[in-house]
């Protein structure tokens, strides 16, 4: 399940609460088109006729007030092109909080953020629970998710970049979309026979979304490592 958290607050003035629900709206409906057609095709592909290809649920929490979200509910419906949710997308006002105590109290929980001290293991598979913030801003701000999820007393941990790329920076700031479709289909990997090695999950999850990134914000450029 990918959790995605709204609980940083919105702009009260007029302008910059729309640019930022609109924001947020343009990232989740680029990784819900793609999740959706990538899973088509998998159903047409032959050599994917086995694979587990379930749509991971999609629990967007932390909605300051029901105006906020129904409008960012409507934006997304827009810029999808549809008319309703997918059954697997919720919008909520529901904090995190009471999301996880209620439904994932005894579940292994991994806030992503790019800062946390510590990297998942590509070796080992997907945690089945992440948190992502929905922190998106001109201009990042250091630190934001790693202390959310310390104060919510919720393991944080970042995506295993340095066991995989050599020219990335191992706390690269990966946009919202990047993220939730590397977990998809690093998860989708991981029930694919074709696919050894959990590692191997991993990486082809993380290149082929960095890549998607690239084609999607070829105006945000990502940060090469120094090393």
């Amino acid at each position: 399940m990918l959790v995605c958290d709204a609980g940083y607050g919105f702009p009260r003035e007029k302008v910059p609460r729309k640019e930022k629900i609109n924001a947020i709206a343009g990232q989740l409906s680029n990784f819900l088109k793609w999740q959706t057609a990538q899973q088509k095709t998998f159903a047409d592909d032959a050599d994917k006729k086995n694979v587990q290809t379930a749509l991971a649920c999609v629990r967007v929490v932390g909605c300051p007030d029901e105006t906020s979200r129904s409008t960012l509910e409507a934006r997304l419906l827009e810029k999808m092109s549809v008319r309703t949710l997918p059954d697997h997308v919720v919008v909520s006002c529901e904090s995190l909080e009471e999301c996880l105590s209620k439904e994932f109290c005894d579940e292994n929980i991994v806030y992503l953020s790019p800062d946390a001290d510590e990297s998942l293991d590509p070796s080992v598979p997907a945690p089945k629970i992440v948190v992502v913030g929905l922190l998106i801003d001109r201009r990042v701000q250091p630190n934001r998710s790693k202390d959310r999820a310390l104060k919510l007393n919720i393991v944080s941990k970042r995506w295993p970049l340095e066991d995989i790329f050599v020219d990335i920076s191992a706390k690269e700031p990966l946009n919202v979309d990047c993220v939730l479709e590397g977990m998809q289909q690093w998860w989708w990997n991981s029930c694919d026979e074709a696919i050894k090695d959990d590692k191997e999950s991993f990486a082809q999850a993380a290149f082929q979304a960095i890549e998607h990134h690239a084609k999607r914000h070829p105006s945000r450029p990502l940060h090469l490592s120094s090393c």
